[in-house]
This record gives structure tokens, C-alpha cells and sequence, in this order.
């Protein structure tokens, strides 16, 4: 980031543990947190504790993988 290279960093299927494990050690805090979110999956949790540090919940869905034959 102090070379201009990189605008933003994020993390990928992390907990609420995992991130309670990782920000008090970060220089940056991660922008955004990409999990598995749907209707069937809401994490709601984990999106209050994630707006609450100032990071973006992305959701991301294996839509296609469902009743998959």
C-alpha cells in the first residue's frame, strides 16, 4: 500500500473468531470479508460484528452447485 501498488486488501471466509484473532494485529484493516451469503445462509451475526469494524460483508452463492445432478 506505501508504494501505491495495492488500494485495498480483504479476507475471504473469515469468522468471527478469525477476524477477533487478526485485527488487533493489522497495520490495515481488511476493506472486505467474502463469505458464502443467501437467504438459506444469512450470517447475520457476522455482518453486525463486520459493520460494526467497518468492513464490507461480500457475499458470494454457489447458485449453480444446488440440486446439481
Amino acid at each position: 500500500m506505501r508504494a501505491g501498488k495495492v488500494k485495498s486488501i480483504g479476507v475471504s471466509n473469515f469468522s468471527i473468531k478469525h477476524l477477533e484473532t487478526l485485527l488487533p494485529h493489522c497495520k490495515v484493516i481488511p476493506v472486505t470479508n467474502q463469505e458464502q451469503l443467501h437467504p438459506c445462509l444469512p450470517e447475520t451475526e457476522l455482518k453486525a460484528y463486520c459493520e460494526s469494524k467497518g468492513i464490507l460483508l461480500t457475499g458470494w452463492s454457489p447458485f449453480g452447485e444446488f440440486g446439481r445432478k
